[in-house]
């Protein structure tokens, strides 16, 4: 679960995006670079999140194409729109049926 440190600022539920797409790249914008201060950052200081919504039709799928990233490093955060276009923003995780209830 990725928290706002706002007081009843958004919620959204994620999953590394590598657990989803081994290998997974993202190519950040400069503007963006400079927005998470990651111009020093090494690969180990960014996390790449995918945010999950349920499917279409049922199940859920993970964003890959609009990935957040974090700084570890600093604490800043913003979403890539654009960063990854060759993957889907409906990657299914879990198919219809598969989920269980609690």
């Amino acid at each position: 679960m990725l928290e706002s440190v706002r007081q009843g600022g958004p919620r959204f539920v994620c999953v590394r995006a590598e657990a989803v797409a081994a290998g997974y790249k993202a190519h950040l914008a400069a503007e963006a670079e400079v927005e998470l201060g990651a111009g020093g950052a090494g690969p180990e200081d960014l996390l790449y999140l995918a945010v999950v919504n349920e499917a279409p039709g049922g199940g859920l799928a993970a964003n890959l194409a609009a990935p957040i990233v974090l700084n570890k490093r600093t604490g800043v955060g913003l979403q890539a729109v654009g960063a990854a276009p060759e993957y889907p923003a409906q990657a299914t995780i879990l198919g219809p049926g598969e989920r269980e209830s609690c």
